[in-house]
């Protein structure tokens, strides 16, 4: 597995430990499934999502808050993570995400507490910033559909890749969990 930076290729399986812990620090950001593990408690919620940037600025922190679809933004920035619900932590976990300078974002199930529509605009929402990868761990297929490559795992082993639309035309994992998310979907309406 082979990453360019600054006009050089490391290759991240054969690379030192050391060149490993700079890419992980310097080039990869993480959003996890459980924000209460990434946030600092000792730390207000806005001040978190600002140390993760190059700006300071109180207004941008507040648009941002909007676009993750947070309200009373003053005070969701002011509040300690205890102090918030878990998908309001989680949304701010998300904000820092779409702040962060980093080229790689990784989100592991960061989108499993927010409704799929919310999940979809902070989806379009990363991809529009500059030019990140965005590597979304995921058990929402719907969240899945947006990628423009998808890889199916099934006991740690990858069983299928390929786009959404290609896979759900194959029979196999992929199509089946997906026809039962839609059935659930249909049940639940």
């Amino acid at each position: 597995v082979s990453y360019f930076s600054d006009n050089q290729c490391i290759d991240l399986i054969n690379c030192s430990n050391s060149q490993l812990q700079i890419v992980r620090r310097e080039e990869v950001a993480y959003i996890f499934q459980e924000p209460m593990t990434a946030l600092n408690p000792l730390m207000p919620c806005g001040d978190q999502i600002l140390e993760s940037s190059s700006t300071k600025n109180k207004d941008v922190l507040f648009e941002l808050l909007n676009k993750v679809e947070l309200n009373n933004v003053e005070r969701i920035a002011k509040s300690y993570p205890h102090e918030l619900s878990g998908g309001q932590r989680q949304r701010t976990a998300l904000g820092r995400a779409l702040l962060v300078n980093s080229p790689i974002v990784v989100l592991d199930d960061a989108l499993a507490s927010v409704d799929n529509k919310t999940a979809a605009r902070i989806i379009d929402e990363m991809s529009d910033r500059s030019n990140k990868t965005i590597i979304m761990i995921s058990h929402q297929l719907s969240v899945a559909a947006t990628c423009d490559r998808v890889l199916v795992m099934d006991k740690g082993e990858i069983v299928q890749e390929g786009t959404h639309k290609d896979l759900v035309k194959v029979n196999g994992l992929y199509k089946q969990l997906w026809e039962r998310e839609l059935a659930t979907r249909i049940v639940k309406s």
